[in-house]
């Protein structure tokens, strides 16, 4: 401490993050250097740019799910989504400043979604265009998969403005990376009271006939974490 002439006996991580499953680990560099990169073919459709559509159930109004979706097989194994998303598309509209909003989900085998990553983009007319999602790490549990879902907004999240005109997706691709190895060593720290809050509020279900339609066998997902 300083003035007092001793040395810390303590070391704090280079970085310490919290997973979904409310445990704490230290990694020496984030996205960690194991994470590998996939990239999921997107299915194409239309929305209208109405921006009524919210990203997650905690609060009031707006519709749910409402977009194109894209969903994974359910994972076989453990998966843990680590790093920064990146959405890469083209689309034509015949509106300046329409709004494009993507998010990732981890889907359970009842359908009820909750939300791991968000990002949103003002149009400028047709054309081809990329941006990054908000970085996340989170631990998929056997059995559950991953959905991506286009639409015009979140509303509860950002303040959107509508052209209430249609947005034609042509070509879309989701690029998203997963952790090679497993993760067993945690360090000292309680989950957070937002997180409890947010996993019990925040997910809502998806119909069984939109998950069905939407599945895509060929959407990439990383094999067994190795130890």
């Amino acid at each position: 401490l300083k003035g007092k002439g001793k040395t810390p006996t303590s070391v704090d991580p280079p970085i310490a993050l919290q997973t979904n499953d409310g445990k704490w680990r230290s990694e020496k560099a984030w996205p960690p250097a194991d994470a590998t990169s996939y990239s999921a073919k997107l299915k194409s459709g239309s929305y209208t740019d109405d921006t009524l559509n919210n990203g997650t159930a905690d609060s009031f109004g707006g519709t749910l799910g409402e977009g194109i979706w894209t969903f994974s097989p359910p994972v076989k194994h453990e998966t843990r989504f680590a790093g920064v998303p990146r959405l890469t598309f083209t689309q034509h509209s015949d509106v300046q400043n329409a709004n494009l909003t993507a998010a990732i989900y981890d889907v359970d085998a009842q359908n009820n979604a909750t939300l791991i990553s968000r990002g949103t983009f003002l149009l400028a007319g047709t054309g081809s265009n990329a941006f990054d999602l908000y970085g996340n790490e989170w631990v998929l549990p056997a059995g559950h998969r991953l959905g991506v879902l286009i639409s015009s907004s979140h509303a509860e999240w950002w303040q959107h403005v509508p052209t209430f005109q249609d947005v034609n997706v042509d070509t879309a691709s989701m690029r998203m990376s997963f952790l090679r190895c497993k993760r067993t060593k945690t360090i000292q720290g309680a989950p957070s009271i937002f997180l409890e809050n947010y996993l019990e509020a925040a997910p809502f279900e998806v119909d069984a006939a939109t998950v069905q339609a939407g599945t895509d066998p060929a959407f990439p997902l990383p094999p067994a974490l190795s130890s």
